[in-house]
């Protein structure tokens, strides 16, 4: 499973950093200058609103049916079961978000654009479906196309309209909305054809126990998830509907570094989870596993993490046309979110593949409320910097807990993982610590941004290599491996 879980994982990351960063930070942000705060703002509260009740569309489902394909399980019946299933969950779906959008008392022109976001929320559930199968049957090359190929539709859509000349006129945000149906469709049906392709003749008469035994055995999922997802996007709502949407335009100026970055850690999960529950369902040890994917995900969100905030001040005006101190500030609270976050689809991956279910919808529940009450508190006088605390306040508290839930359940000494980590981190923290107060006007030794950006890079690898976080040899070894 090590050379598998390497192998691919060297695939999906690569064709994903040729294209999500470009999209998120190339195509989105662009067209957020564009637009300007205020439209983007308004549009990023009803986008986040279409994702906290996008788990109706799913149920817990698609993390359900990772595991169970790759336990091995007959999926003659599962696919057609759940394909309508879904069906009948989508029309509830889009019914409850277009009420919900009338109780918010949004605009005519509001609520259009939040029915159509809920829409391709539909499609882009089909599409995770797909790919859950995809993975769960382990044809992740096929999974890493997929991954990829909505952003890489929108790339060539939207870079003609952006950059291109044309005679359509200054861009609008319903040509996003737009651009992303047709995506989403596109993908959704390549991805069905090669899960067919692949599956054994699907039995599409399904009796109704079936049905109901997938929604019971999935909804602890669900719960888990619809408590995630209000976790991760309901500051943004908060915020456009306390204050201001040109606040909500601040905080998604942070925010969008934020999902761009977890676009790539999300991989991981997407791996790791086939790969966990057919090793936890084998009673196959994990400790090897567990040690190298925190190994390579911990140095690159660590680099990552504290170069944001680090060179924060020099990054954001790179992207954004408009930026303002609280935009900069509430980013790099943001960016200790982005590793609390990033970290758990670690040890949180590890714990839904062996059906810890109940104690990571406490944990869920317990960082909800932590994160709703800091920011109805303090967003009237912080506005978005609140949201970005708040964020890293959540994410560092379920991250602590899912780590030593980790330990104590699978009875795994930690100890040479935490020790490598500290030697690691230690010096590095020092290093980010030493270059900012260089940029903040106390230079010793006067270099361009650009340069010490460079230096902290490479020392940071460096680093890596000698406290053997990051081990050429240790690579090689795997990829030789039958393993």
């Amino acid at each position: 499973m090590k050379k598998t879980f390497v192998s691919n994982l060297i695939l999906l990351v690569g064709l994903n950093l040729l294209i999500k960063p470009f999209y998120v930070l190339g195509i989105e942000l662009s067209i957020q200058n564009e637009v300007g705060a205020s439209q983007y703002g308004s549009y990023f509260a009803l986008i986040n609103l279409s994702f906290i009740f996008n788990m109706i569309l799913d149920m817990g489902i698609t993390n359900w049916n990772t595991r169970k394909v790759a336990q091995k399980l007959e999926i003659s019946q599962l696919i057609p079961a759940i394909i309508q299933i879904r069906l009948v969950l989508a029309l509830l779906y889009l019914i409850i978000v277009s009420v919900v959008g009338l109780v918010f008392n949004y605009s005519t022109h509001q609520i259009l654009w939040l029915v159509a976001l809920a829409f391709n929320q539909v499609l882009a559930m089909a599409v995770l479906f797909f790919r859950s199968n995809l993975s769960g049957l382990h044809l992740f090359s096929k999974d890493s196309i997929i991954s990829v190929l909505d952003r890489a539709l929108l790339i060539l859509g939207f870079g003609y309209l952006l950059w291109a000349p044309h005679d359509f006129g200054t861009f609008r945000i319903e040509w996003l909305i737009a651009g992303q149906t047709i995506a989403y469709f596109l993908t959704a049906i390549i991805a069905g054809f090669w899960v067919f392709k692949h599956s054994p003749k699907l039995h599409w008469k399904t009796p109704l126990s079936t049905k109901a035994t997938i929604l019971r055995q999935s909804l602890p999922f669900a719960v888990f998830s619809i408590l995630g997802m209000v976790i991760y996007r309901a500051d943004s709502v908060i915020l456009e509907r306390m204050t201001t949407s040109d606040q909500a335009g601040h905080y998604a100026q942070g925010f969008r570094f934020f999902e761009a970055y977890n676009m790539i850690s999300y991989l991981f999960a997407g791996l790791l989870l086939p790969i966990f529950s057919r090793m936890v369902s084998e009673k196959k040890p994990i400790n090897e596993i567990l040690s190298i994917s925190h190994r390579q995900l911990f140095v690159a969100t660590w680099i990552f993490v504290l170069g944001a905030i680090v060179f924060a001040q020099n990054i954001l005006p790179k992207f954004y046309t408009i930026i303002t101190a609280e935009s900069i500030e509430s980013f790099q609270w943001l960016m200790i979110g982005c590793f609390a976050f990033s970290m758990q689809y670690i040890y949180g991956t590890l714990l839904t593949a062996a059906g810890k279910i109940r104690s990571l919808t406490y944990l869920m529940i317990a960082g909800l409320l932590i994160n709703i009450a800091f920011n109805l508190l303090f967003i009237p006088s912080k506005g978005a910097v609140a949201c970005g605390q708040a964020n890293a306040l959540t994410q560092m508290f379920i991250l602590i807990l899912q780590i030593l839930w980790v330990r104590k359940d699978f009875h795994i000494s930690l100890r040479t993982q935490l020790k490598e980590t500290i030697r690691f981190s230690i010096p590095t923290l020092a290093l980010s610590v030493l270059i900012y107060s260089q940029l903040q006007g106390d230079a010793i030794i006067d270099l361009p941004w650009t340069l010490w950006a460079l230096i902290f890079v490479s020392i940071n690898l460096l680093m890596a290599s000698l406290t053997k976080m990051l081990s050429i040899k240790n690579f090689l070894q795997v990829m030789k491996s039958k393993d």
